[in-house]
């Protein structure tokens, strides 16, 4: 028998995001308008996340993809990238990015045309300077580091460079190297070249998660849907990760 003070589990986002739109839908009153009751303001500015769980974020995609235990300390600048960066909606599952991108889900949950807000702003950002003990013990993670650096910036003749000149030891970064090369061609909205690339990749988490994203926002739900639950099934509960890939798929049910 539960004690007096236990309290009932929260829901989850993704459980929140499904009955809303399941409520709009079912709603009479509301035909495709967006609910008028709550709209949000300036969202971003509103509420940010603790550095440490950002970063952790970022780092996310290639311990699951590479298999990389070690975590880097987060560098000087990450608090200001965070900062600095725009509303994000349709968030590529790489080094770099996180989940807590998605800044405003009522818009993304409101909008009636998801490819328009593919397209990724970048912003201006600060230097992430790791410490030289991380480049030296931690190569590979430290280059793709850098990558999402220059990527974060707009920088991405610079973030191509990178990958192009440096070479990844090992079939398991030899994939983190393609799904970057893959993000990089997205987020120039070379959308038909990032889609190919990321069909390319081994089977896993970053395979499904960024080919559904990608339907998704060029309007191919009936293909994203399988996809993100896959990804959303194969990640941690732990992760915004696997929320973030169950919001997506909420989303291809919606349409």
């Amino acid at each position: 028998m539960p004690s007096q003070n236990s309290q009932p589990a929260q829901p989850s986002l993704s459980s929140l995001t499904s009955r809303f739109l399941a409520a709009r839908a079912a709603d009479p009153a509301f035909p495709g308008e967006p609910c008028p009751v709550v709209e949000p303001y300036e969202a971003p500015s509103g509420f940010r996340t603790d550095v440490r769980t950002t970063w952790g974020e970022a780092l996310f995609p290639v311990r699951v993809g590479a298999g990389v235990d070690a975590v880097l300390p987060v560098p000087a600048g990450w608090s200001a990238v965070t900062r600095e960066q725009p509303l994000r909606f349709a968030i590529a599952f790489c080094v770099g990015n996180y989940p807590q991108m998605l800044g405003d889900a009522g818009k993304l949950v409101a909008a009636d045309d998801l490819p328009r807000l593919a397209r990724a702003e970048v912003a201006g950002s600060a230097d992430l300077k790791l410490s030289d003990r991380a480049r030296r013990t931690h190569t590979e993670l430290s280059t793709l580091v850098q990558v999402a650096e220059a990527r974060l910036k707009g920088a991405f003749a610079e973030a191509t460079t990178i990958l192009t000149e440096s070479t990844p030891t090992g079939g398991v970064w030899e994939n983190a190297w393609a799904n970057e090369r893959a993000t990089l061609l997205w987020e120039q909205g070379l959308t038909e070249q990032a889609v190919a690339a990321w069909e390319q990749l081994s089977e896993g988490p970053a395979k499904w998660f960024n080919l559904g994203m990608a339907y998704l926002f060029t309007g191919h739900q009936e293909r994203a849907d399988s996809l993100l639950v896959r990804a959303a099934e194969s990640l941690p509960e732990s992760s915004g990760w696997a929320h973030l890939a169950r919001i997506y798929s909420t989303l291809c049910s919606a349409a």
